[in-house]
């Protein structure tokens, strides 16, 4: 049984209406502080890819080189360096042509050749501080899935609460699975990428929904988030395929707007994904792909397999959350527009409560029916 994708992406809409440019701000600010503020998907890692390669010929390179030179200095240096039209350069000539020190001096003069030098220094040292922000806040991508998967439970938090809950659960106790979770995740597509393109796309979408069984479960491994994630998508990848090419419309609009349609694309495609992470969970836990111990971490297995512990473990039941005889796709907490202001309180979790205990009557002390009064009212 495939998923619905018109039903999810109109539950997306709906989930995400009047609150997008909250959604944006906490996604953007993310994605300027970890990396990725645009939608991470394979077709958008391709298009970058191909674009790369596009840009990164060498000849295209040096020939844009000389180019810039003739304009700035008046000069042909393709003739100085002896080099002919479509022929490829002869680097043998740089050397010839008085020495590397003396061809550089004789294109600028010595101050600007250290200020040149000292602007490249800085310039990457700014770029190892930057990527080592990024790398120390990688967690940050995890714990941003982790929202979105609140709002598709209906808890539609207030801005502050928002950059909280990213902020606070990405530096908790769990930082370090979180790291080596995007890390380990990162290095290993950008290796399949530049190796092989058809299974960079492929991982891609085996481990697409490792951040959100993460936070379902902080106290798991990251090998155990990305086995899970295999377990779940088995079998269904080319949806996930089909749900991107169906993006493809918006991410271009981005692209022509120079970013700014990502203000509403951002949210909405994250909010899709929660939600296609939902209903793939249902679906692997009906197909028993998947049981509630494919969502412990293995102190959690230990402690249920052991019958002196189990009875006062509190087992991640995710079975009892969704029974197998459940054949409907999840539905959204979506909050309804109300003609009045008032706070918002998230809906509570149902956990049967016991019965509240009744107070005590106090006991009438008998009395003598034998004797009756009467009472003149005329009196």
């Amino acid at each position: 049984m495939n998923i619905n994708r018109q039903l999810v992406k109109e539950q997306a809409k709906d989930l995400i209406r009047n609150n997008v440019l909250k959604l944006f701000l906490i996604t953007f600010v993310v994605g300027i502080i970890a990396g990725a503020s645009n939608p991470e998907t394979p077709i958008t890692n391709l298009i970058q890819h191909f674009g790369n390669d596009s840009t990164s010929l060498f000849g295209d390179r040096v020939e844009d080189y000389f180019d810039s030179f003739d304009d700035e200095f008046g000069k042909d240096f393709e003739n100085d360096f002896g080099i002919e039209e479509d022929e490829e350069p002869d680097w043998g000539h740089f050397n010839d042509f008085g020495g590397k020190i003396t061809l550089a001096k004789s294109f600028f003069p010595d101050d600007d050749i250290v200020f040149l030098i000292t602007a490249m220094a800085i310039l990457g040292l700014i770029a190892i501080i930057i990527g080592l922000i990024r790398l120390v806040c990688a967690p940050l991508r995890v714990t941003l899935s982790g929202m979105y998967r609140e709002l598709v439970h209906g808890n539609n938090m207030e801005l502050d609460k928002e950059f909280s809950y990213v902020f606070k659960n990405a530096f908790d106790k769990n930082y370090w699975q979180k790291l080596l979770l995007t890390l380990v995740k990162s290095i290993l597509l950008s290796l399949l990428y530049l190796l092989l393109i058809i299974p960079g796309v492929v991982f891609s979408y085996k481990w697409r929904f490792t951040h959100f069984i993460m936070m379902e479960n902080p106290e798991i491994s990251f090998s155990d988030a990305m086995r899970t994630s295999d377990k779940i998508t088995k079998g269904h990848k080319w949806e996930l395929f089909v749900l991107d090419l169906s993006f493809l419309g918006w991410f271009l609009l981005v692209a022509v707007t120079f970013g700014i349609a990502g203000i509403y694309v951002g949210p909405y495609y994250n909010t899709t994904i929660a939600l296609y992470y939902e209903n793939f969970r249902i679906r692997a836990f009906q197909e028993n792909a998947v049981t509630q111990y494919d969502y412990m971490s293995i102190a959690q297995k230990a402690a249920a397999y052991n019958p002196y512990g189990a009875q006062n473990y509190n087992a991640y039941n995710a079975n009892a959350a969704y029974p197998q005889t459940a054949q409907t796709y999840f539905q959204p907490v979506i909050q309804q527009p109300q003609a009045y202001t008032e706070p918002y309180t998230p809906p509570q979790p149902q956990y049967y409560e016991p019965p509240a205990p009744q107070p005590q009557q106090t006991e009438i002390p008998p009395q003598n029916f034998g004797e009756t009064q009467n009472f003149d009212e005329t009196e």
